[in-house]
């Protein structure tokens, strides 16, 4: 191997080693902000904030907040955002800059007081925040250890207990907000039974009762999808 081509490859190899560390240190600060700005929001305004849920003032820090989302025993204790579609908070915190994280979004269809199905979506970051935590559910201590789903909104507290997780192939068109009648309820309830890793046959929901769907990304195949399934069993004056 003669001299220039050793110094090419030498050059080569720190150019690669430096864009690999460039993009590292970026995506850590990427993380740190996101985390930071998430731990200020739960500090100051969220249902466990010292001076109480401040809803009022999340809505005037951002007039697409819509709810707040907290799951039991993870770290998934988030604002929920809406937009008039479903891409605009994929990269965009909840001060509405620019973060990999993104934000919870609420589908862009859904009415959460008059809609039978509400579909929450964010990212599973590498990190663990965000949406990551619903993998939990897929092991079977956790999933038997019956953590609850509360959102807050308004003057209430709802309440939701887990019915299935399961990994969604690309062909379930599993986001639905409403159902047509019964046949195509029970329809999407034997499409969810069918795909689930667990499903807790206490809490089997009937047609009209209200569902709540998280989903985020998984890795099995292409396009793959966890999701979380979730029935309202309780809906309380937040004191």
């Amino acid at each position: 191997m003669n001299k220039h081509l050793r110094n090419f490859i030498s050059l080569a190899l720190v150019a690669v080693m430096a864009v690999s560390g460039y993009k590292i240190v970026t995506t850590l600060l990427d993380y740190k902000k996101a985390s930071d700005t998430y731990t200020e929001i739960r500090e100051n305004y969220s249902p466990e904030a010292e001076e109480g849920f401040m809803e009022d003032d999340l809505k005037n820090i951002n007039p697409d907040y819509r709810l707040w989302l907290f799951v039991e025993n993870t770290n998934i204790n988030y604002p929920v955002v809406s937009y008039g579609n479903n891409d605009y908070y994929l990269y965009r915190d909840f001060l509405g800059e620019d973060s990999k994280s993104g934000t919870l979004f609420m589908d862009y269809r859904n009415n959460f007081e008059t809609d039978e199905s509400t579909v929450i979506y964010g990212h599973n970051m590498k990190n663990k925040t965000m949406f990551n935590n619903l993998e939990l559910f897929k092991e079977k201590d956790f999933w038997n250890s019956d953590s609850l789903i509360h959102i807050y909104r308004g003057d209430y507290e709802y309440i939701y207990e887990p019915f299935s997780i399961f990994v969604a192939k690309p062909e379930f068109d599993y986001v639905k907000v409403d159902f047509d009648g019964e046949n195509d309820f029970n329809e999407y309830m034997n499409q969810v039974r069918a795909s689930s890793t667990y499903w807790n046959e206490d809490a089997t929901p009937k047609y009209k009762d209200k569902i709540l769907t998280l989903s985020t990304c998984s890795y099995e195949f292409d396009d793959a999808r966890t999701v979380l399934e979730a029935k309202l069993i309780d809906k309380i004056p937040i004191q």
